[in-house]
């Protein structure tokens, strides 16, 4: 509840942003390459596997609002994806086990421009999970035959994650710009009594590159 709480209160501070003459916002949508960090391993508990980066949407909404020349503060609400993939080794089949969960997020992040046209950016990342779990797919030597098998595990994840951002943006054209994040999430991902082990913990960290418009 007191995760609630705050979540609210920063989203209401960042729509008193957005009212602000001097606000300036837009759109970003992009690509993420996403993992989870997994304590025991995979291999510890399940099958030998080779830990793999998974491609993951992004888009949302962003509100800038400076407080001096060369600074200010960035808001957003996106939409994220998030995830990683597990190639089980040791089976004549490609057989994959892969973790995914998607989010609601609120950044809050403080920004500086060194220099015109780029700006450096950190801070928090408040995050919701709408929907998560794990599929399991089966790829045998006939490529046009593909099982899958997967288990939503919404009522065993934990629904709210706090993350950290860092990043850049460099302008480009005008209004556009392209921009680099690394988020790393803090925050335990499962519950226990899952179809998981209860003594796994899992969190998420993301490499994301996208590109952005000023509306």
């Amino acid at each position: 509840m007191k995760r609630l709480v705050l979540l609210v209160v920063v989203a209401v501070m960042a729509v008193g942003v957005a009212f602000s003459a001097d606000m300036n916002y837009g759109i970003r949508t992009g690509l993420s390459l996403t993992s989870m960090s997994l304590d025991p391993e995979l291999d510890e508990w399940g099958p030998p596997a080779d830990d793999e980066m998974a491609v993951k949407f992004y888009a949302g909404l962003w509100m800038q609002y400076p407080l001096g020349e060369n600074m200010g503060l960035l808001a957003e609400l996106n939409y994220v994806q998030k995830g990683d993939k597990n190639k089980i080794t040791g089976t004549p089949d490609d057989v994959w086990f892969n973790l995914y969960g998607t989010f609601i997020e609120l950044p809050v992040l403080f920004y500086y421009v060194p220099m015109e046209k780029m700006s450096l950016y950190a801070g928090p990342v408040f995050g919701y999970l709408l929907k998560g779990g794990y599929q399991q797919i089966f790829v045998n030597s006939d490529p046009d035959v593909t099982q899958y098998m997967g288990y939503d595990m919404g009522e065993f994840l934990n629904r709210f994650e706090l993350s950290a951002a860092v990043g850049a943006r460099y302008q480009f054209a005008g209004r556009y710009f392209g921009e680099l994040r690394y988020t790393l999430g803090f925050s335990d991902m499962f519950k226990e009594g899952g179809v998981l082990p209860d003594e796994l913990e899992g969190k998420t960290r993301a490499f994301s590159f996208g590109i952005g418009v000023q509306l």
